[in-house]
C-alpha cells in the first residue's frame, strides 16, 4: 500500500492547436487519486467545465472554476465503490453520455454501497453493474446489475446499451460482448 501512495494518477488535457490532427499542447488538469484504497483512474469524461473521473472508491467531479483548464475544485460526489475484495481492476469504468442525456458508468464485481443525493442506498456489494445519473450528479440509480466486470459501455443507433464484460482470468475464459437491458440482472 505504501507503493500506491507514491504513485499519482494524472489527468492531462491534450490540444491540437494547429489543426494537424496531432496533439501540440499538453496541460495538467489534476493529479492525485492515490489513497491507500484507491483504484486506478479508469474513466474520464469532460462535461462543460467539469471532468468526471472514476477511481474507486470514488466518483469525482473536477471543476475548472476560473477557465484556466486546471481543476480548481475536486469534489467526491459519491464514495462507496469497490466494497468487496475481489480482483484488481474490477472497479469503475466507462463514463459515457446516454441518449436521454444521463451519464452512464460501470462498476465491476468489487461491488458498491452508495447513498445517492436523494437519500436512497444503492447496496450491491457482491456484483457488478451499470449506473446512471443526471449530469449534475443527481438521480443516481442502478440501470442493471449482475455483471462480472463491465468495462466501457456504448449505445447503438437504436439506444441499446452494450458493454464488454471482461474475463480472461482462466485459460479457457473469453471476454463477452453483453447487451444490457434496463433493470436486468
Amino acid at each position: 500500500w505504501q507503493d500506491r501512495q507514491g504513485v499519482k494518477e494524472r489527468i492531462r488535457r491534450l490540444e491540437d492547436t494547429g489543426g494537424t490532427g496531432q496533439a501540440t499542447r499538453s496541460a495538467l488538469v489534476a493529479e492525485g487519486f492515490n489513497e491507500e484504497i484507491s483504484g486506478v483512474v479508469a474513466g474520464v469524461m469532460p462535461w462543460g467545465n467539469d471532468v468526471w473521473v472514476t477511481a474507486y472508491p470514488n466518483l469525482t467531479r473536477l471543476r475548472d472554476l476560473d477557465d484556466t483548464g486546471r481543476a480548481r475544485s475536486v469534489e467526491t460526489v459519491f464514495r462507496g465503490f469497490g466494497v468487496h475484495a475481489a480482483f484488481d481492476g474490477h472497479d469503475l469504468h466507462g463514463l459515457t453520455l446516454g441518449p436521454e442525456g444521463k451519464i452512464y458508468f460501470t462498476c465491476g464485481d468489487n461491488g458498491f454501497s452508495v447513498t445517492n443525493r436523494e437519500g436512497r442506498l444503492l447496496h450491491f456489494p457482491n456484483t457488478g453493474g451499470v449506473l446512471r445519473m443526471d449530469p449534475d450528479g443527481s438521480n443516481l440509480e442502478v440501470f442493471a446489475s449482475g455483471l462480472r466486470n463491465p468495462q466501457e459501455v456504448a449505445f447503438d443507433a437504436f439506444g441499446n446499451l452494450f458493454a464488454v464484460d471482461n474475463d480472461g482470468d482462466l485459460r479457457d475464459e473469453r471476454e463477452r460482448l453483453v447487451f444490457i437491458a434496463e433493470g436486468s440482472d
